[in-house]
């Protein structure tokens, strides 16, 4: 099972007190316990406050995507990328089905570097 602090957010849906609040925000919008600001009125656990969403961060679908991204753009043992995909320009779904399918490549045809 999971452990580690969580990202947290107040609202049921979307992120509209986090975009307004001082606290750092992660990739996915939510707000990292560890890293409040102290001077926010909504997410210090002090203010008891409801948090509405939240998730592990180690169990953090976007950012997890994002890790994957980054070194699918930057690691050049990933040789048979695409040079010209431009994430900005494709949907996330389209950009996720292309790491889902990247992450199974890699898997079962790992990168044998010569010693």
């Amino acid at each position: 099972m999971a452990k580690g602090p969580f990202h947290i957010g107040r609202g049921f849906h979307g992120h509209s007190t986090e975009n307004e609040c001082p606290c750092p925000q992660e990739d996915c919008g939510l707000i990292h316990e560890e890293r409040v600001d102290p001077e926010c009125t909504q997410h210090p656990f002090k203010h008891a406050k409801t948090i509405r969403q939240m998730h592990r961060a180690s169990e953090c679908f976007v950012c997890g995507v994002t890790a994957i991204l980054d070194e699918y753009l930057t690691d050049p043992d990933w040789s048979w990328r695409d040079p010209d995909w431009d994430v900005s320009k494709h949907s996330l779904t389209q950009t996720t089905a292309l790491l889902v399918m990247a992450v199974y490549l890699r898997e079962r045809y790992p990168v044998v570097r010569p010693s």
